[in-house]
């Protein structure tokens, strides 16, 4: 059903008493209305599509209720009640849609912020570990489901992927989904479950004029996951645009983690399933594009998606792995400290490497790079010629020995 504006102020001002412009607001399912009302204060009004599941859209009323009790302090969204006291109005033909008002979250959405920093990042991750610290101890039927949006669950569009109509963007989701169900979802199995938002994407978190995040919205992506999966979700969109992709998510997982501590296991696979992300938003972006065509706000945001997938593909796995141990207090590598102190108990029994003549040496650091000043030079030298030309620099800088930057 196509609902005009004066159906929409009717429902506002018969169900809910209130009077108030109107403007419309995306939504990928749902009918959203900004309210501002004679007072100058500002509501949401959503009406929720009559195809929507009654557990999950129960789970969304049910889930704010607990949060406005047990976590008052998270800038979450306030239910308003209807005139009858309720919080879901039945509305339209035959009463199939339920209307839904809430309080306002002013600020930008994080697409459209421009003051954000790594102090946004790091706020989102706060909220985030504050949330799930909270979510920890709800549970509702609705978010015990099979669903699409879990990249937990990514096993599940095996099948869709062939439909991918893009050769390149198929191939590339085939290897993510392959390499996860051979490498990541036992070690996935074994990590920290409980009920998670599991959209902070960006247009879900709302900035505020400091900077920081002030508002997350949207909880209609609930599911009964595992914790990291909440990390993974908000860190594929954060990064959206950086110029360090990998260290602009770390105050992220830093803050997080100082307010709801990671495990190792969580941390070992959360590059991964940052990448899983942006493959099961290809996957469904494709689906539902099939199903209507003509909702342009499906693909709000695939450019990006796929651009930061590539992007990411082309990165050093391990590495970035080991930058997010290191953000969160963890060894980098995680025997490094072991084997550095049994090196350390072992030393007078090694023989040297190297035993320059003088205690004091002077040595000479040789640029090997293929950004190096000579690389044009050494890419032209055999074996031979290159022994020279490290016998000429050393003595140029009438140093005592050379090394390479390799390791040499």
């Amino acid at each position: 059903m196509q609902f005009s504006e004066q159906n929409i102020e009717a429902i506002l001002r018969d169900g809910f008493g209130i009077d108030g412009r109107l403007r419309k607001l995306p939504g990928e399912h749902d009918i959203n209305r900004h309210v501002l009302t004679s007072d100058g204060e500002e509501l949401l009004l959503k009406i929720h599509a009559p195809g929507d599941d009654p557990a999950s859209l129960d789970m969304q009323v049910k889930v704010l209720e607990y949060l406005a009790s047990a976590a008052p302090s998270l800038p979450v969204s306030r239910q308003l009640r209807t005139r009858q006291g309720s919080i879901l109005l039945s509305c339209g033909p035959e009463h199939r849609h339920q209307a839904r008002l809430l309080s306002w979250l002013p600020g930008k959405v994080w697409a459209k912020a421009v003051n954000r920093t790594s102090r946004t990042s790091a706020s989102l991750g706060s909220l985030l570990g504050a949330l799930d610290v909270a979510l920890a101890s709800f549970h509702h039927t609705g978010a015990q489901r099979v669903y699409g949006w879990d990249i937990a669950q990514a096993a599940l569009h095996a099948d869709e992927v062939r439909k991918i109509a893009d050769p390149e963007k198929r191939a590339a989701v085939t290897a993510l989904l392959d390499h996860f169900q051979e490498n990541a979802a036992l070690r996935l199995a074994r990590l920290p479950r409980q009920v998670i938002h599991n959209d902070a994407n960006d247009y879900n978190l709302v900035v505020g004029g400091d900077g920081l995040v002030a508002g997350l919205l949207d909880f209609g992506d609930m599911v009964e996951s595992h914790r990291i999966v909440e990390v993974a979700v908000a860190a594929a969109y954060a990064l959206i645009g950086s110029e360090d992709a990998v260290g602009s998510v770390l105050p992220l997982v830093s803050a997080y983690n100082a307010v709801n501590p990671l495990d190792e296991g969580e941390l070992e696979i959360l590059f991964d399933l940052i990448k899983i992300r942006y493959a099961v938003s290809i996957v469904m972006a494709s689906k539902q594009i099939r199903e209507q065509p003509d909702n342009r706000y499906l693909l709000i945001s695939q450019n990006d998606v796929w651009r930061e997938l590539s992007r990411l593909m082309a990165d050093n796995s391990r590495l970035a792995t080991l930058r997010i141990r290191d953000a969160c207090g963890f060894e980098p590598v995680k025997n490094a400290v072991r084997i550095v102190r049994w090196l350390e108990s072992f030393s007078h029994n090694f023989a040297p490497v190297v035993m320059p003549a003088k205690p004091t040496p002077k040595a000479e650091a040789l640029d090997f790079s293929t950004s190096g000043p000579d690389a044009a030079v050494i890419a032209t030298l055999d074996g031979l010629a290159l022994d020279r030309y490290c016998e000429a620099k050393t003595a140029q800088a009438q140093a005592d020995f050379a090394v390479g930057r390799y390791g040499e």
